[in-house]
């Protein structure tokens, strides 16, 4: 299965990560992001007010948590019915993309964030948000709006918009098929026993796979073992009368260091977050 619409961005960044499997809970920074958007659901008329306060067009009512699948070959939308629940519950093709955009309408697509705009890939770049915008094309023609609206300031939510036309979309598919074939690819790797493509970054800190990751495990390795290694050449070049040598290895191992232990601390740390989490 690939990825669901709020997994689309990790995946863009390490399509192997769709291939591992997923443990743990989401973080409490998600639970809050989703109790938000579904106060939102249940209060239309408060949601409509959102809108309109951070000045989107939206002269219909308004879908909210709607789940539909998009399939990347034909890009064709199928409504799968209402909440999260119905894409679970409902068959998805191998090749579709399932998801529940927080708000459509016909040229109109909101994503609703409660937390800090840092954190949240730009509305221009934002694959979740493009995933409904391409649902919301296919209730009506024209350019869709397309936002990311941040409601933690309830008194002054703000948003970060982009409007993107046929061309755009067109572009956004073809960025979802080239995905799908690089996630299923991944998945195929897996399957026959082979390590995926990984790629290693700041995305990992928010990989729900990341305390199972090989290449996380191979850094944590490396970051147990390769001290006492290096340790005892420095020695072994200062008992030889060469310091000079002993002095530009540490400087160099000491510019590698600084690249590892970030993701090291975060495959660490994640280890520990999920059965704490979960208790």
């Amino acid at each position: 299965m690939l990825p669901s619409a709020s997994q689309l961005q990790l995946a863009a960044k390490c399509a192997g990560s769709a291939a591992l499997d997923h443990v743990g809970h989401d973080s409490p920074a998600a639970d809050k992001g989703t109790d938000s958007a579904s106060r939102l659901e249940h209060r239309p008329g408060e949601a409509q007010a959102i809108v309109y306060a951070v000045g989107l067009p939206a002269e219909e009512p308004l879908q909210q948590e709607e789940a539909y699948a998009y399939d990347v070959d034909t890009g064709a939308v199928r409504h799968l019915g209402h909440g999260r629940e119905a894409y679970r519950a409902s068959k998805i093709g191998e090749r579709e993309i399932p998801g529940t955009p927080d708000v459509i309408a016909a040229g109109l697509a909101v994503d609703w964030k409660n937390g800090r705009a840092e954190f949240v890939a730009a509305a221009a770049q934002n694959y979740q948000l493009a995933f409904a915008a391409l649902v919301a094309r296919a209730q009506g023609n024209g350019p869709v709006t397309a936002a990311i609206v941040y409601t933690a300031d309830e008194d002054d939510p703000w948003k970060d918009a982009v409007t993107w036309d046929d061309i755009d979309l067109a572009g956004w598919a073809a960025k979802f098929r080239d995905l799908a074939d690089k996630v299923q690819a991944a998945q195929a790797a897996v399957a026959a026993g082979e390590q995926p493509e990984l790629t290693t970054g700041a995305h990992c800190r928010y990989c729900p796979a990341v305390s199972r990751c090989p290449a996380m495990t191979g850094l944590a390795t490396v970051a147990m073992g390769a001290p006492l290694e290096i340790v005892g050449r420095v020695e072994a070049m200062m008992g030889d009368g060469h310091p000079e040598q002993a002095w530009a290895l540490y400087k160099a191992t000491e510019a590698a260091w600084k690249k590892v232990t970030e993701q090291v601390e975060t495959a660490v740390l994640a280890a520990m977050r999920e059965p704490l989490y979960a208790l």
